[in-house]
């Protein structure tokens, strides 16, 4: 990771650094709605800062999941379903879930260090943030330490984020995750067996 952070390819295009404690509790419904629909519903505590989001994946292509997410301030998840309308997330889904128990299926518990990059080539140019992710899974009184790189599309040029992403993965050997942090907190068991 550290090598990573002070490669010369990285090193010309940050522009900001920032260090977050994140602790986030992934719920969903009794007959799993969220797994059905390859989304997610999360309260994360940012710094402090309670933070509820819902994930909708919309295609995956080589390790690359685009998805639709929504955030707002929310104190719990039934507040933060509340609100999430308001920020365009789909007002059925909202109400479909708030109408039945929500259950808390899993925890992230991580150190992330973010770093923006904002890429210019070609006059073309793209902000992204590579996060380096530091922390454990929890689910069922088991825990799993990880570690783990994420690069993360904000805003720009969309083909100019792929095409950085491909050089970053081959001059660094990356090896892709296929599985987010909510499939292996998941893959986590009550019965003595890890991930």
């Amino acid at each position: 990771m550290e090598q990573l952070r002070q490669s010369p390819m990285v090193q010309v295009y940050c522009t900001e650094t920032a260090v977050h404690t994140m602790d986030a509790a992934y719920y969903d419904t009794e007959d799993a709605l969220f797994h059905r629909i390859h989304g997610a519903l999360r309260l994360r505590q940012e710094d402090g800062v309670s933070i509820c989001c819902l994930k909708q994946t919309r295609s995956t292509t080589n390790h690359c999941a685009l998805r639709e997410e929504y955030e707002v301030p929310a104190a719990t998840i039934e507040e933060g379903l509340r609100l999430l309308p308001d920020v365009g997330a789909p007002q059925s889904l909202c109400d479909t879930v708030l109408a039945q128990p929500i259950i808390e299926q899993c925890r992230t518990v991580f150190t992330r260090t973010a770093l923006t990059l904002h890429v210019i080539q070609d006059k073309q140019a793209c902000t992204m943030e590579l996060a380096f992710d530091i922390g454990y899974f929890l689910r069922n009184g088991m825990r799993a330490d990880f570690s783990e790189i994420e690069l993360e599309y904000k805003n720009g040029a969309t083909p100019l984020f792929h095409t950085y992403a491909r050089k970053l993965e081959q001059r660094h050997a990356l090896i892709p995750e296929p599985y987010s942090k909510l499939a292996r907190a998941m893959a986590l068991s009550g019965t003595g067996e890890s991930i």
